[in-house]
C-alpha cells in the first residue's frame, strides 16, 4: 500500500513512463504527418464527435473504477478485521487458557495462521505453490502440524482446525468449561468468515469483457486523439499543443492502470493491501500477550508498506 501522504507531480509521470513516451511519440508522429504531408487532419472530427467518445470511454472507466475499489477497500477492510479478532482470540487465550504450554502454543499458531493466511492470498493455499515462502512459518508450528501442513489443500483453514482441537482437548478435559470454550469457537467462526471473504476477492475474477473493452477503447481512443485535436495548420514548433495532446492522451491510459491495479489487493503490488505490515503489528500484539519480545513494525520503503 502507498504510505506516503503525498504524491510529487514528477513521481506521478515516472510511475508509467514507458506509456508516456509511447503516447508522446504518437503526437509528435500526427504532428510530423500534418506539417510535412497533408494540410488536413487525418481524422477530421468535430468537438461534438469528441465530447461523444470521451462520455462513452468514461463510462467505462467509471465501472471499472468503482468495482475495483470497491474490491481493494473491501480486502482492507477485512484484514482490519483480521487484527481485531486475532487480538480478542490472544487476549481470550491469555486470560482463560491457565496452561502456559498451551497458551503459547495457542499464539503462536495464531501468528502462523495470519502469515500462512498472507501467503496462500498472495502464492497460493498448498505448500508446493511457493514452498519457500511457506518456510515463514516454520517458527510457529511443531514437527508434526508442518509435516500435516505439507499434504492439505488449504494450509490456514487446517491451522484454525488445529486450533479447534486443542481448545476441545484442554476445555473437556483440564477445564470443564463449556462456555469459555464457545466463546473462542466464535471468534475460530470469525476468522474463516474473514478467510473467507479474502478467498471471494482472490478467486472471483473480474469481468473479462469489462477489463478488455475498456483498455482497447481507452488506449485506441487515446491514439486516435492526436489526430482528431491536433490543428493541421499549427507548424512543429508548437510545443504547447503537443504537451497539452500528450498530457490529456496519457490521463485517459493512467486511469486505466489504476482501475488494473486496484482490482487484485492481493498480488503484492504497491497498491495492494499491506498484509505483511499487518501480520507484524499482530505479531507484536500476540507476543507482548505473552510477555515476550517482540519485534519492531514494519516501515515503508520508498512510501510503500507492503
Amino acid at each position: 500500500m502507498i504510505h506516503s501522504t503525498r504524491t510529487n507531480f514528477f513521481g506521478f509521470l515516472t510511475s508509467g513512463w514507458k506509456s508516456l513516451l509511447f503516447l508522446l511519440g504518437v503526437t509528435l508522429l500526427a504532428e510530423m504527418i500534418y506539417n510535412r504531408f497533408t494540410d488536413n487532419q487525418v481524422l477530421p472530427l468535430g468537438i461534438d464527435h469528441v465530447g461523444f467518445f470521451v462520455t462513452a470511454i468514461s463510462i467505462f472507466l467509471v465501472f471499472r473504477l468503482n468495482e475495483a475499489y470497491g474490491r481493494w477497500w473491501e480486502a482492507r477492510k477485512l484484514w482490519g478485521q483480521l487484527v481485531n479478532t486475532s487480538r480478542d482470540f490472544g487476549r481470550q487465550v491469555a486470560s482463560w487458557v491457565e496452561h502456559p504450554l498451551v497458551r503459547r502454543q495457542l499464539i503462536q499458531r495464531q501468528i502462523a495462521y495470519v502469515n500462512a493466511l498472507r501467503i496462500a492470498l498472495r502464492h497460493g493455499p498448498r505448500w508446493d505453490d511457493a514452498p519457500e515462502r511457506w518456510r515463514e512459518i516454520v517458527p510457529y508450528l511443531d514437527r508434526t502440524e508442518l509435516e500435516a501442513m505439507r499434504w492439505v489443500g488449504n494450509i490456514p483453514a487446517q491451522i484454525v482446525r488445529l486450533h479447534s482441537c486443542q481448545l476441545w482437548h484442554h476445555f473437556t478435559e483440564s477445564v470443564p468449561d463449556r462456555l469459555l470454550l464457545c466463546q473462542l469457537d466464535r471468534t475460530l467462526s470469525a476468522l474463516y468468515d474473514i478467510q473467507g471473504g479474502c478467498e471471494r476477492i482472490k478467486n472471483t475474477s473480474f469481468p473479462d469483457r469489462v477489463a478488455k473493452f475498456t483498455f482497447a477503447f481507452v488506449w485506441l481512443f487515446a491514439i486516435a486523439l492526436p489526430f482528431i485535436v491536433l490543428d493541421a495548420s499549427l507548424d512543429s514548433r508548437d510545443v504547447k499543443e503537443v504537451v497539452l495532446v500528450t498530457f490529456m492522451s496519457y490521463v485517459l491510459v493512467t486511469m486505466e492502470r489504476l482501475g488494473r491495479e486496484l482490482k487484485n489487493p492481493f498480488e503484492n503490488q504497491p497498491n495492494d493491501t499491506p498484509m505483511t505490515a499487518l501480520c507484524r503489528t499482530i505479531e507484536i500484539d500476540l507476543r507482548q500477550f505473552l510477555g515476550e519480545e517482540a519485534p519492531p513494525p514494519l516501515k515503508p520503503r520508498k512510501g510503500v508498506l507492503m
